[in-house]
């Protein structure tokens, strides 16, 4: 391996707006400038879900949590379910506006076959090139269904649930033979079983020349875990739950070795400044947007049950 060569990846996912907790966008930006000024090569990723959730989002339809993303410094994003909450029309307008690639190897234009965004996006750190390809869960399709059929009901796009370990593996392959030393998958799949019989672990099984899946949707908070592959290799997949409560950091050394930690919200202390700035002018934004007074109710208006479980998921609150 090149004697220079080693790389810090820093990922998100599932933060879903949540902009008000003590990791933040700008404990982010100022972790990525720390390792930018100590001379290595960081880059910073998020696995979807990152522009619904709170009154944040709401408020505008995304469009301010992806100018934070922006100066926060991402380098490359992917999409989870809930990008398509505001139909794919306004999910295509923001993610226009983010200054980053965006990489999907499963969402197809339905009547062209083609795909949306590019599957995989690679880079040269060093003397080497990496690949990052990004997948959605195709339950998506069935859970956000409005967004992917026209008024007549016509499906207009599609996520390829019956191809979608082939995709990636199509993916995969492709990246390896334009010169990729490492492959990791973005992606937005989880590992609960579902209904389609499609997630990370299940991508993991049907495929080969992965090296890491750097995973999302469950919220589940996996620091490192190893599932065989197609050759009964073991790939890294890891996952930092949701609302920041992580980021997560994969470093390959310059041996070539692969590991990986979550970094906790409370050994985080520090800001940027520029960051905490565009932050606070969405906090205030917010602030109009909620204190509008729009009607009264004697009612206990709670998304919670009694025990504290989220009722507002499984009945009228």
């Amino acid at each position: 391996l090149h004697k220079d060569f080693s790389l810090t990846i820093l990922y998100t996912n599932d933060v879903h707006t949540y902009i008000d907790g003590a990791l933040n966008y700008a404990s982010i930006a100022a972790v990525k400038q720390a390792y930018q000024e100590a001379g290595s090569s960081v880059i910073l990723l998020d696995a979807g879900d990152h522009a619904q959730g709170t009154a944040f989002g709401s408020m505008d339809k995304g469009a301010s949590i992806i100018a934070l993303m922006n100066a926060a410094g991402y380098d490359l994003a992917t999409l989870g379910n809930h990008e398509f909450d505001y139909k794919i029309p306004q999910m295509k307008k923001l993610l226009n506006k983010l200054s980053v690639p965006v990489a999907s190897a499963n969402l197809k234009d339905s009547k062209t076959g083609n795909l949306v965004f590019l599957p995989f996006v690679m880079r040269q750190y060093g003397a080497f090139n990496v690949a990052f390809i990004g997948l959605t869960t195709p339950t998506t399709r069935y859970t956000e269904e409005y967004a992917f059929v026209d008024e007549e009901g016509n499906l207009i796009y599609d996520l390829s649930e019956k191809e979608i370990y082939d995709l990636a593996q199509a993916a995969a392959l492709k990246a390896r033979s334009l010169g990729a030393k490492y492959v990791i998958a973005l992606t937005h799949l989880g590992e609960d079983k579902n209904d389609l019989n499609v997630d990370s672990h299940g991508l993991i099984a049907n495929t080969r020349g992965i090296d890491v899946v750097l995973d999302a949707h469950t919220h589940s908070v996996i620091p490192t875990q190893y599932v065989n592959n197609k050759l009964d290799m073991p790939v890294l997949i890891s996952q930092t739950g949701t609302k920041m409560a992580n980021v997560g950091k994969l470093y390959i050394s310059k041996d070539g070795k692969i590991s990986n930690e979550l970094i906790p919200t409370a050994s985080i202390k520090q800001e940027s400044a520029r960051v905490k700035h565009v932050t606070d002018s969405i906090k205030k934004l917010s602030e109009n947007f909620t204190s509008r007074r729009i009607g009264t109710t004697d009612y206990e208006l709670s998304i919670l049950n009694a025990k504290g479980d989220q009722e507002v998921r499984l009945a009228e609150t």
